[in-house]
């Protein structure tokens, strides 16, 4: 049997799962540490915050109804995407389920008349670079001692018409 794979926007009912993918991309040191631990509630929370400045959105990699991955995102100002983060659960990995997933993402940024994505990932996250270099990525630069002092790579995309 063959796994049933969607990509949807995120819905109320998958932030539970959602937070417990962040929380596990901070363990990796892949994401931003915070002092709390991400619930389903703070990030609902986080949306709206995000929602009142931006077009925000979150899209989730559904398997047989089992949310295995998430990618959130949103449009800055001139026509730019910005990519926020996205996760796949370490048991779905090198699948190509976070290129589909990233596709769709650009996909709708590039409806939504967006030129151009841009991604800032920590300088020792390794597997992220691969992955921005794989998916077509470049390095534009560094943000040096930004985040809690952290050396940030970013990366763009320029998104084909």
């Amino acid at each position: 049997m063959s796994d049933r794979i969607k990509i949807r926007r995120a819905s109320r009912y998958d932030l539970a799962s959602v937070a417990s993918m962040i929380n596990k991309g901070r363990e990796l040191g892949g994401f931003l540490q915070h002092a709390s631990r991400c619930t389903a509630s703070s990030l609902a929370a986080y949306m709206k915050k995000m929602r009142a400045f931006y077009p925000y959105y979150m899209l989730v990699l559904d398997i047989d109804g089992d949310v295995r991955g998430y990618v959130d995102f949103c449009e800055l100002d001139g026509g730019v995407g910005y990519l926020i983060g996205i996760f796949i659960r370490q048991d779905n990995r090198r699948r190509g389920r976070g290129a589909k997933l990233l596709q769709q993402a650009l996909k709708l940024l590039r409806n939504r008349g967006c030129h151009k994505v841009r991604s800032e990932v920590y300088i020792t996250n390794q597997p992220a670079a691969l992955f921005c270099k794989r998916e077509g990525f470049v390095k534009e630069g560094l943000l040096r001692n930004d985040e809690g002092h952290h050396t940030l790579v970013i990366w763009s995309k320029t998104l084909a018409k």
